[in-house]
């Protein structure tokens, strides 16, 4: 059996077969795995995780601590929308409330601003995006009881147990998505 505890496997194209995620599923022995897929340019995001078959194909992986996706896109179910455009776009599901993502500071301006403050909307999505990412770690940390961070939709997410029960919780230290994987790179301790 393979004993490798750091992994770093990238695609061209824009998925990874269900048969090579067993295969990485079956390397028990790691603590670091890393995924991307695509081109070499950081700049184009089109590979849409099916989060549910990582989970289910790499469940095995019981030692592993950091996970990492990189050019991972999403979609929104809205009419039109092309994976590649998820964060150019920045749309929201239908029925998204989107005043309630604001903070109070930027809740007070009338609603109307909204639809024609391309900034209140940006940083209205960023927080549903964040919001979404660390909905999705929440469902790894069920099957990944060891993880310890997790790069996911451009957000470096570090574990942190809060509260009395010391329930794992996804927080960034960042204020912002980082896009060029900058923060992933230096944990990884990849300088270019």
């Amino acid at each position: 059996p393979l004993h490798i505890t750091t992994l770093s496997l990238g695609w061209l194209g824009n998925r990874i077969d269900e048969q090579t995620l067993r295969t990485i599923g079956s390397i028990v022995s790691l603590k670091q795995l890393w995924m991307t897929v695509g081109g070499r340019t950081d700049l184009v995001h089109d590979w849409l995780v099916n989060h549910a078959q990582m989970r289910r194909t790499l469940g095995d992986l019981t030692f592993l601590e950091d996970l990492a996706f990189s050019r991972d896109s999403y979609t929104t179910d809205t009419r039109g929308e092309a994976a590649g455009s998820y964060y150019i776009n920045k749309f929201f599901p239908p029925g998204t409330d989107v005043q309630s993502l604001l903070d109070e500071e930027r809740r007070a301006s009338p609603p109307n601003d909204i639809i024609f403050d391309s900034s209140l909307r940006e940083a209205a999505w960023e927080r549903w995006h964040r919001n979404r990412m660390s909905d999705e770690v929440r469902q790894y940390l069920e099957t990944f009881p060891r993880l310890s961070f997790v790069y996911i939709g451009q957000w470096p997410l570090e574990i942190v147990k809060r509260g009395v029960h010391g329930v794992p919780t996804p927080l960034s230290d960042s204020r912002q998505r980082d896009f060029r994987c900058s923060s992933l790179r230096r944990k990884w301790g990849i300088m270019h």
